[in-house]
């Protein structure tokens, strides 16, 4: 599920991707430099995987069961990076695919299969002509047969270790297929929800205790992604007989690993998702639950398995099972629900409850159950030693460090929702004030620089839709040791997007009454961001944060002093010429912030 929050507004993405970077695009390609040869006389790049594929396809054809195995084993490699799903698309591939799967039954050959078009699944670019009526079908039509072929593997007594794995690695690779298609396109969801042939076979994979729990844990992920914004399925559950009790009975389970804690969570969120599917007692019961799983204490069960860690990387690079590995994916589950959990949470925050009764409850509840204190406890860094442990690995200790990094966002991001959603109900600061005091004790000047820009951020976000309450503008103050980090974060923090948190917040804070007394100080750094900024980014919010706190005539004094005069205005609007290649949405911004300053200096002018 994708979280919901404040925190998505007005802000350019970190790490120099996507919207708002204002990059330079190269939508025309390469331009061609003189007395260069013509593209088609040189080698093509792209031969060794031609050359790879057409292999493979000679693989695909072979009669030897064995042979079509290790050319879909190679294939579903090729097919892990969309960027070679192009090219493997146009030698035919699906072709090759469907006739292996139409005319096998060998659990293992058919598991490559999958394992093939879940790929493909991963690539929104490729779905709509790689997932016809037809493909779906037949990829349906698999579910439907192995989920229905379950019990009848279960109770016999000739099927070996592997050939049960295989038959299980089947059907975890269908049901990963419905979860990427329904993620990446809406009408997907839709489409399963209608077909009984998809939702029946996902219940039946809903057995903690008698199937594998990676399995189940699956099935139970895909039931979540199915449920949300899905009046239909919330009817299914409702309507079907046997189809609530048995989720809810998932839900009293103790999960024995961290694949049954992931698959509580997702259970959870999937009667959170359908609306009035749950009583209030019921819904008491989910928060509970929810709680309990974000008290886990992750970091310790990762500090655990430091040991561990070579015999892991090994294991998941041969491809192979291993305690070390098991044990290691045993902690991403776990941290995997425990960011859910949060996310799910703060999207209760945000939904549409059915009268101000029903939001002022589940408020309640939250406050009884101590969310927002056991969720502000996961804000805390990664232990030091902890990251110097998993760095050792590179970019795969790296990418263990990412999903713990992922739960304090996240709970940054419920902390926003929490706030905004209190002084909603409330009509004051209340929410604001439970939110905002843990994140200051938070700050220091000792903090790294990611830390730092999330507790901006945050508090950014959450002064930022509720600045215009009365209440919080009078009663709200920082202390001058946090201001000036602040301020120091907006001139000389790493990001682009520190930068930017860090200024608008100060445009916050200028609007507090409690510091009416530094508005001169404040006029300096947003003269200083809006003239000598990198970031056009950066110079727009510093020109907003002008117009928010500046304006009035009781500021004019705190102009004069912080240098903010008609020149300085007028250097700041020179400075918001569009340059090529610019992001669309910068441009916008940047447009509409210059002529936002023409009318500013007029309006001066006149004080």
């Amino acid at each position: 599920p994708h979280i919901k929050t404040v925190l998505e507004v007005r802000m350019p993405p970190r790490g120099g991707k996507g919207k708002g970077k204002g990059k330079r695009s190269n939508k025309g390609g390469k331009k061609r430099v003189k007395g260069q040869r013509n593209s088609s006389t040189k080698a093509d790049p792209h031969a060794p995987l031609r050359k790879h594929i057409q292999d493979i396809n000679v693989q695909l054809s072979d009669s030897v069961p064995q042979t079509r195995y290790l050319g879909l084993n190679s294939l579903a490699h090729v097919l892990a990076d969309p960027e070679n799903h192009k090219i493997a698309l146009s030698y035919s591939i699906v072709n090759q695919l469907l006739h292996n799967l139409r005319n096998t039954d060998d659990h293992g050959l058919l598991c490559e299969v999958m394992g093939c078009f879940r790929n493909l699944a991963n690539n929104v670019d490729v779905i709509s002509s790689v997932f016809t009526e037809d493909v779906k079908s037949e990829l349906l039509s698999v579910l439907q047969k192995y989920s229905g072929n379950i019990e009848e593997l279960l109770q016999s007594s000739s099927v070996d270790e592997a050939e049960a794995s295989a038959f299980f690695g089947v059907l975890k690779q269908s049901l990963k297929i419905i979860s990427l298609l329904s993620e990446n396109d809406p009408e997907y969801v839709n489409a399963f929800t209608s077909n009984g042939d998809c939702l029946g076979p996902v219940i039946a994979c809903l057995r903690p205790g008698e199937l594998p729990s990676s399995l189940v844990a699956i099935a139970a992920e895909c039931w979540l992604i199915l449920s949300e914004d899905n009046e239909g399925l919330a009817e299914y559950v409702v309507s079907t007989d046997g189809v609530k009790d048995g989720l809810l009975g998932i839900l009293g389970l103790t999960p024995k690993d961290g694949f049954g804690t992931e698959t509580l969570v997702y259970i959870a969120g999937s009667i959170l998702n359908g609306g009035n599917i749950a009583t209030e007692d019921e819904l008491e019961a989910i928060v509970k639950l929810l709680v309990s799983v974000i008290e886990t204490d992750v970091f310790a069960q990762f500090h655990a398995l430091v040991g561990e860690l070579p015999d892991a990387q090994h294991a998941e690079k041969d491809g192979r099972e291993s305690k070390e590995l098991m044990n290691l994916n045993g902690a991403r589950s776990v941290a995997k629900a425990i960011r859910v959990a949060i996310e799910l949470l703060s999207n209760q925050l945000t939904k549409d409850f059915e009268g101000p009764e029903a939001l002022t409850s589940f408020l309640d509840m939250c406050q009884q159950a101590s969310v927002l204190q056991t969720v502000v406890s996961r804000c805390q860094s990664i232990p030091s030693e902890l990251v110097s442990s998993y760095e050792r690995f590179e970019e795969w200790g790296k990418n263990i460090l990412t999903l713990l990094r992922q739960i304090g966002l996240v709970a940054m991001g419920f902390i926003a929702n929490y706030a905004t959603t209190m002084s909603m109900v409330s009509g004051g600061g209340v929410g604001m004030t439970e939110a905002v005091t843990p994140l200051v004790a938070m700050l220091s000047p000792t903090m790294n620089q990611d830390d730092l820009e999330d507790v901006i951020n945050c508090l950014w976000a959450m002064f930022r839709e509720n600045i215009s309450n009365d209440d919080v503008k009078q009663s709200f103050s920082f202390l001058d040791e946090h201001i000036n980090l602040f301020q120091e974060a907006s001139v000389s923090g790493e990001s682009e997007s520190l930068r930017v948190a860090a200024i608008g917040l100060l445009g916050c804070v200028g609007q507090l009454s409690n510091h009416s007394q530094q508005l001169a100080s404040l006029a300096k750094a947003f003269v200083q961001a809006a003239t000598s900024d990198p970031s056009f980014w950066v110079r727009t919010e510093a020109a907003n944060s002008i117009f928010d706190t500046l304006a009035e005539p009781e500021a004019n004094d705190a102009c004069v002093e912080g240098g903010l005069n008609e020149q300085a205005l007028k250097q700041i609007l020179s400075g918001m010429q569009p340059q090529e290649g610019m992001d669309e949405d910068l441009l916008a911004r940047m447009d509409e912030t210059a002529e936002n300053l023409v009318n500013f200096i007029e309006y001066k002018k006149n004080q």
